[in-house]
């Protein structure tokens, strides 16, 4: 580790986030620590006001707020490379790397306290997360997180790979990661799944290191927004893009049987969405069946791609016909 270093790093990429701006920092510079931490926000090419909100807060917040200003956008000109270096450039020497996109925050000023503590006691864990809420901006409505019912009263739950197979225990808002075991699960993750190295490809990477910590706490808000690109697909294609992520997670993991169970489970779910009335579903189909390893299972995927839309498709034709 360097010299004053920063034990924490927090990673913040920013893309129009004017409206939720000032949360973030607002949560940032509340964190009570017994150690150095930088915040670097990573501005790609903003044009809503975003990039005067962080300047505004880097000339208060000098010896915190580390800003980076890209001149042109890197996310629509693909210059992921360039974004890399300055990242890797801005967490050198830090143990820590936190992340936290600009239109969510952190609402508990002991957050990174909390998880630098657990990781320093537990060598052991790769990882520290916790709990959050949802924020959903349709209706400014807030909701628990999508793995509340795994958690017991008053116990954190250790993350393991079968457990992360069967529920989504993190967001990248809740993560500190040693820096370490993040450098070699992105490495791993870019040379296996190359441009189509997403957060969860870098998370399954990084549960091969080792397990990790979700604490079961409340310590943030996940913003959920009308015009996220996530937000903007309907549910058939949603529950596509999971299935194609966990497809590719287990075509380059073939041996690895959470993956494959996690494959399984996203796979039933897209199928309801096809109908076999429809002749071009059926190859996506009879592709999706071949993961099927049991009677059971091939009995649910044939249940599920006839029964919630091609039985209704097959009665209204049927009375058509009368």
């Amino acid at each position: 580790m360097q010299k004053n270093a920063p034990i924490v790093a927090i990673y913040t990429l920013v893309y129009n986030h004017a409206p939720f701006l000032r949360d973030y920092f607002e949560g940032v510079i509340a964190q009570q620590t017994n150690f150095p931490f930088i915040a670097v926000v990573h501005d790609d090419c903003s044009t809503d006001g975003s990039t005067d909100i962080i300047r505004e807060y880097a000339e208060k917040y000098p010896q915190i707020i580390k800003p980076i200003y890209e001149e042109v956008n890197c996310y629509q000109n693909n210059l992921w490379d360039q974004v890399i270096v300055k990242m890797r450039e801005a967490y050198k020497g830090a143990k820590y790397i936190a992340f936290c996109e600009g239109d969510d925050y952190w609402t508990d000023p002991l957050k990174l306290q909390k998880q630098v503590d657990i990781l320093e006691q537990h060598p052991e864990y790769a990882f520290c997360c916790h709990r959050y809420k949802i924020i959903h901006e349709s209706d400014h409505s807030i909701s628990s997180d999508y793995a509340q019912d795994f958690f017991k009263e008053g116990e954190d739950l250790v993350v393991t790979p079968e457990l992360q197979s069967r529920t989504w225990l993190t967001k990248v808002l809740t993560m500190v990661i040693r820096v370490d075991l993040y450098i070699q699960a992105f490495d791993e993750a870019r040379r296996k799944y190359g441009n189509e190295c997403l957060d969860t490809c870098i998370f399954y990477e990084l549960l091969k290191l080792g397990n990790g910590i979700a604490l079961n706490q409340f310590m943030g808000m996940y913003r959920q927004q009308n015009n996220g690109i996530w937000s903007r697909l309907n549910l058939t294609q949603k529950a596509k893009s999971n299935y194609q992520v966990l497809e590719m997670l287990y075509e380059n993991n073939r041996d690895d049987k959470y993956i494959l169970q996690s494959l399984q489970h996203n796979a039933i779910h897209y199928v309801r969405f096809l109908s076999c009335w429809n002749t071009k579903n059926w190859p996506i189909f009879k592709h999706i069946y071949a993961y099927m390893n049991s009677s059971k299972l091939k009995t649910n995927a044939i249940l599920s791609f006839i029964l919630p839309v091609g039985l209704i498709q097959a009665t209204k034709k049927l009375f058509n016909k009368c």
